[in-house]
């Protein structure tokens, strides 16, 4: 069967860009997003089609999930975070106050503490005479049994919280035991009490008051309390209790929104 060109081993062409002379077998078909332009140009003046002309033509992600991923459950820091309403150790208050509470020492009437369905946080305000707190613990008479984590697998607290509003006058606000504005409270009773922090169980440390304006335009601040080393930090942890401010006088407030209290291993 006869062939419809010929080979043309010896023939030369014209660059259809420059114009030079060139072997016809040399010059290359110019391609442009994938469609050939029609022209037969030199090596000198050719350019591989450019792959951005292909940007969306083929997916460039790829899922990042694991199907049926298998973690090494037995290990309690794998756990984190996860369990049922009292099986955890992290508070994002997502749905309700989640068992904190919220109560003035002295005098013992208490303060609620409210969940703020628009923001998903919770808030507390001092609005009395005393130490304010918030806690939180559920009694073995009523859940069956503490809940209860490791401390040598969970050693650091964060909680993020902001200053909501206060009064003008801040001079009967106090932190407690001067300079400490985050003393924390934890405990390690089992019993059916109905407090936990009233026994010979409970312990505490303390916090500097973080700088509420540290952070330009969101004022939420992270508290943290690192029981590294800390001599009572061991056992089983059952019950939390964070002193905010102390109150002289009735008529002044302080207003707190907390976004999340988690505790971690690091």
């Amino acid at each position: 069967m006869s062939q419809p060109f010929a080979a043309g081993k010896h023939a030369f062409g014209f660059c259809d860009r420059c114009g030079f002379r060139y072997d016809l077998k040399e010059l290359k078909s110019e391609v442009i997003d994938l469609n050939p332009t029609g022209y037969l140009v030199c090596p000198e003046c050719w350019d591989p089609d450019n792959p951005q002309y292909q940007l969306g033509r083929e997916p460039i992600s790829g899922p990042e999930a694991l199907e049926n991923p298998r973690p090494d459950t037995a290990m309690q820091a794998s756990r984190w975070g996860e369990g049922g309403s009292y099986e955890k150790n992290v508070w994002d208050f997502r749905e309700s106050v989640e068992d904190w509470r919220s109560s003035n020492i002295s005098p013992t009437s208490l303060n609620a503490v409210v969940w703020n369905e628009d923001s998903q946080t919770i808030s507390v305000t001092q609005a009395q005479s005393g130490y304010m707190t918030i806690d939180f613990y559920k009694t073995a008479a009523g859940v069956g049994s503490y809940t209860s984590f490791d401390s040598s697998d969970f050693k650091v607290i964060r909680m993020r919280i902001k200053l909501a509003s206060s009064n003008k006058n801040l001079g009967n606000l106090t932190p407690p035991w001067s300079g400490n504005a985050g003393r924390l409270y934890w405990s390690t009773a089992t019993s059916a009490s109905d407090n936990p922090f009233t026994g010979s169980n409970d312990y505490q440390t303390h916090n500097s008051e973080p700088d509420w304006d540290e952070s330009m335009g969101d004022r939420f601040v992270t508290m943290k309390w690192d029981m590294k080393g800390h001599s009572y930090w061991t056992g089983n942890i059952t019950a939390f209790r964070i002193y905010l401010y102390s109150n002289t006088d009735s008529s002044n407030y302080k207003s707190y929104e907390i976004d999340s209290i988690r505790v971690e291993e690091n």
